[in-house]
């Protein structure tokens, strides 16, 4: 038995999901860059109401965090690895460059809009502690030294990511900042072992 709809009523449609509205923020940031996400846009891109939106993310700042954890969700430390202290920090934090130098629009706006919140970036910098004070530096020097290795991300691999987005072959970016890294990472800490 089918369902007649009056005349004057459109068919119901499949509601959207947080999902879906933060795979799109993300392609859109992506494609348009850090100020080509606005929730109107967002909102005719899904076929909703700018209403809908707020109803499933809250405000923008809100949906920049949800976007960001989305592309951190699966950025984490090698706790078991057998790997040295050295080896398992410079891994963490490859992923985590990469994860930035894949989408640096969306870093871009997590860092210029008040009020953002991402639950990812807390963890990552928690584990990014924990691991620097399970290699025996102090907390107060293990938080200083937190800042500088993600600040350095941040500045290495967005700032190369958007000067040679399409003069790199997709390898080099991540051997540049590699490389960059084990010295720096050499030069602040070289007793992790």
């Amino acid at each position: 038995m089918t369902k007649n709809i009056p005349a004057n009523r459109a068919p119901e449609r499949e509601p959207i999901t947080a999902h879906q509205i933060v795979v799109l923020a993300l392609e859109m940031l992506d494609k348009n860059g850090s100020t080509g996400l606005s929730l109107r846009r967002l909102a005719s891109g899904l076929n909703v109401t700018a209403m809908a939106l707020y109803h499933h993310v809250g405000n923008r700042a809100a949906l920049i965090g949800l976007v960001i954890d989305h592309i951190l969700c699966n950025v984490h430390p090698a706790i078991e690895s057998q790997d040295s202290a050295r080896a398992r920090l410079i891994t963490f934090l490859e992923e985590y460059g990469k994860a930035v130098s894949d989408h640096p629009h969306a870093f871009l706006c997590l860092f210029s809009s008040a009020g953002v919140k991402s639950v990812s970036v807390e963890r990552i910098e928690r584990q990014l502690v924990d691991m620097l004070e399970m290699a025996g530096i102090s907390s107060h020097k293990a938080e200083l030294l937190r800042d500088i290795l993600i600040d350095h991300a941040h500045g290495f691999t967005i700032s190369l990511s958007l000067l040679e987005a399409n003069t790199l072959p997709d390898h080099s970016l991540g051997d540049k900042y590699k490389q960059a890294l084990l010295h720096l990472v050499d030069a602040l800490v070289p007793d992790v072992v």
